[in-house]
């Protein structure tokens, strides 16, 4: 399965919580074909933050089918149709599969039917992760509905076909 444009707008560095230099995002970038690529930094914080939620303890803090959590997705997703927004497909969520692909499924139907449109990124930590489980979240935003994914070209965002 491919895209007609490849895209990944969401990567780390060695400037904040990401290994590898960015030209060996580059480099990685440009041999898998990448038609466009983007690094996202966290802000630094001058001070010791141990209350981040660890990734590989994540469900643990809460249920996603708690009805609480589905109606504060509702509303989030409510709030980025009203707005226009685009919603990231994240495939780099948990490092154990594409069961840790977010949002889940049962969301991404429902941003579907908000009509949000969508881009897929790996929230990549290190090289060997930029196209992390991208086919597999494409075949998962199939499955919601999905045919196109929007990707920034040039100097705008547009609308590209899922092949």
């Amino acid at each position: 399965m491919g895209f007609c444009f490849k895209t990944n707008y969401h990567s780390h560095s060695e400037f904040c919580d990401g290994t590898g230099q960015l030209e060996e995002y580059v480099k990685a970038d440009i041999n898998k074909g990448f038609d466009a690529f983007g690094f996202s930094g966290h802000a630094p914080r001058p001070f010791k933050n141990d209350g981040v939620i660890q990734q590989n303890n994540l469900l643990s803090y809460f249920d996603e089918t708690e009805n609480w959590h589905k109606s504060e997705i509702e509303t989030t997703l409510e709030c980025i149709a009203d707005n226009k927004q685009i919603l990231e497909v994240n495939t780099g969520v948990f490092i154990d599969g594409p069961s840790g692909i977010f949002p889940s499924a049962w969301i991404l139907q429902i941003a579907k039917n908000y009509d949000i449109p969508i881009i897929i990124s790996s929230d990549a930590h290190s090289t060997d992760r930029i196209d992390y489980y991208f086919n597999e979240a494409k075949i998962m935003a199939k499955n919601a509905g999905y045919n196109k994914l929007k990707v920034f070209i040039g100097d705008k965002w547009i609308d590209d076909e899922m092949v």
